[in-house]
């Protein structure tokens, strides 16, 4: 850049999820090759600035894109965690911005701006997916007979019964869910404990069960359920 040109904020796009800690969304914004030769003609200056925010330059104040023109950013993760947490947006987009299907290799989705719909600020905010929880508990330890009890610690997850099944390769086991679905977090306050009852006295088995992962999902409901396996 010259030393002499001066260059003001057109505008910027700050993308947000619900799963990350801090921000920190696993995600690059790149300009489709037209929307680069759109900046060149135009002088736009594109750059990141922060964590998931991206800031265009103009060189004038006042400066419009025509009627026919459209911005397209590529929106391509980092992690492929973030194809399992986040959820397909529900709407096209909003008044500022559209959202569409890329369907190329390691793209996700494309951000259109159209002309005329342009804000200073375009806040783009990613929902994380609900999932239920699956245990899959295997005996390895204790008596064949055992009853088990399972709960969060501070009672925020509810369960539901736990049933004896058998699973390939593993033979025995207990199977519980949650009730409800859980919303993806990176960073997850819950703590789950699980319980052997033995002449009406419990016996704690584990004070912290690990959380089923993100990209672990269940063998017999793939689509909406992750599973953790535990041997006791």
């Amino acid at each position: 850049m010259n030393s002499i040109e001066r260059y003001y904020i057109w505008f910027t796009i700050h993308i947000t999820h619900e799963y990350y800690d801090n921000e920190n969304c696993p995600i690059v914004l790149a300009p489709s090759r037209e929307t680069i030769l759109f900046f060149r003609r135009n002088r736009i200056i594109y750059k990141m600035t922060e964590q998931n925010k991206w800031i265009l330059l103009a060189q004038s104040e006042d400066f419009i894109m025509d009627t026919t023109d459209t911005l397209c950013f590529e929106m391509i993760p980092q992690d492929n965690i973030f194809y399992y947490v986040t959820e397909l947006p529900q709407q096209a987009g909003t008044e500022n911005y559209i959202l569409e299907k890329n369907s190329a290799v390691g793209k996700w989705m494309n951000v259109l701006i159209p002309s005329g719909s342009i804000n200073e600020e375009i806040d783009i905010k990613l929902e994380s997916k609900l999932k239920y929880w699956e245990f899959i508990i295997i005996p390895r330890y204790t008596a064949n007979n055992a009853n088990l009890r399972i709960e969060e610690k501070r009672d925020r997850i509810k369960f539901g019964d736990i049933e004896e099944t058998q699973f390939p390769r593993v033979g025995k086991a207990f199977r519980v869910s949650t009730v409800e679905k859980n919303k993806a977090k990176e960073t997850q306050d819950y703590v789950i404990r699980l319980y052997e009852i033995r002449n009406n006295r419990e016996r704690l088995l584990s004070g912290n069960i690990p959380q089923p992962r993100p990209d672990e999902p269940s063998i017999t409901q793939p689509g909406d359920t992750v599973t953790t396996y535990f041997y006791i």
